[in-house]
């Protein structure tokens, strides 16, 4: 009897442990990057059109990103639109297409509303979509 509480004393510890160690990823305070990842979204232009979009947010480091504006999430060719620049705290300011045109933006409560400035100017929000975060 002895000998079945020793054992059972080691599996009770062993499974602590597992426990423990398990749920310690979860202690992880790094911030989320919530910029990151795929974006759906829509806008309109100086001239009146309305558009549809989706968006590739890439970060580059120091609080810099990459947004590359496509037809689809699978579009293969080349973006449409690309936009690098800063966020600092919840607002965003860029330049895209090779310094075409510059803008910025907001990201507040899940979206990002923006605008544009260039041979046409313009204003747009986009939303992340649901499971294509990247971290």
């Amino acid at each position: 009897m002895k000998n079945n509480l020793g054992n059972i004393s080691i599996i009770i510890i062993c499974l602590t442990a597992c426990l423990v160690l398990g749920s310690c990823h979860s202690l992880d305070t790094t911030p989320k990057d919530t910029f990151a990842g795929n974006w759906q979204g829509d806008g309109t232009d100086s001239r009146g059109n309305y558009y549809t979009y989706f968006a590739k947010v890439v970060p580059l480091g120091d609080n810099r990103y990459r947004i590359l504006i496509l037809e689809s999430l699978d579009y293969t060719d080349d973006p449409l639109h690309v936009m690098e620049g800063t966020l600092t705290g919840n607002d965003f300011t860029y330049t895209a297409d090779e310094g075409q045109y510059t803008g910025g933006g907001k990201l507040e409560n899940n979206t990002f509303t923006g605008h544009y400035e260039g041979p046409v100017d313009g204003k747009f929000q986009m939303q992340p979509i649901k499971g294509e975060q990247l971290n």
